[in-house]
């Protein structure tokens, strides 16, 4: 189980952890299985985007700990995907409260998986739904790191939202994960009881 104490210690090492939680979410959603050697490398980036510039190297044991505290929220989101109801809608508070920075980190993630969500029939791409919705709300995030920003498929950052007037991030996010969610969480399932998990 994650726990609070988990939680308050990932907030403390990670400032932006609304987005470091939307990128592990699209992680654990993911309908093909990504290798943490796959996803760890941009989680230590915002780690380091987020230390001022004279700060200690953390020691072995404060990795190991910060280590176990983001495998548990990863354990968490992928048992949450494994048992929510897939007819349903996406569980209740999924996305941390500050919206547009999570759905950045989960475009963040979907991008380090785009095949596997492209092999289910949902394209990485800002420019088609479900994932439109999600980058309109990543181009509003705040203070995103310099290592990635959400761009369209041109590959031109997106600033500003895709549309002069969005609707609210509440109504953005369930209008990209219930389709989502609607895919994913049967592809998911079906695997888990196929490998008898």
């Amino acid at each position: 189980a994650f726990s609070a104490a988990q939680e308050k210690r990932l907030r403390k090492q990670f400032p932006d952890y609304a987005r470091v939680n939307g990128y592990l979410t699209a992680i654990a959603w993911s309908p093909g299985v990504a290798m943490p050697n796959v996803w760890l490398g941009p989680l230590m980036e915002m780690k380091q985007s987020a230390q001022s510039a004279g700060a200690k190297a953390p020691t072995l044991a404060a990795m190991n700990a910060m280590l176990d505290d983001l495998m548990g929220l990863y354990n968490h989101l992928n048992s949450v995907v494994l048992t929510h109801d897939p007819h349903s809608v996406p569980p209740d508070g999924i996305a941390d409260t500050d919206i547009p920075a999570w759905a950045a980190g989960f475009v963040q993630g979907a991008e380090q998986c785009a095949s596997h969500w492209r092999s289910s029939g949902l394209a990485v791409k800002s420019d088609k739904m479900p994932f439109k919705a999600l980058y309109v709300l990543a181009a509003q995030a705040s203070a995103a790191p310099s290592t990635w920003r959400p761009t369209n498929n041109d590959g031109q950052v997106l600033l500003t939202g895709l549309e002069p007037d969005p609707p609210a991030p509440r109504e953005l996010l369930d209008s990209g994960l219930r389709p989502l969610w609607q895919v994913i969480a049967p592809i998911r399932q079906q695997r888990a009881r196929q490998q008898g998990l």
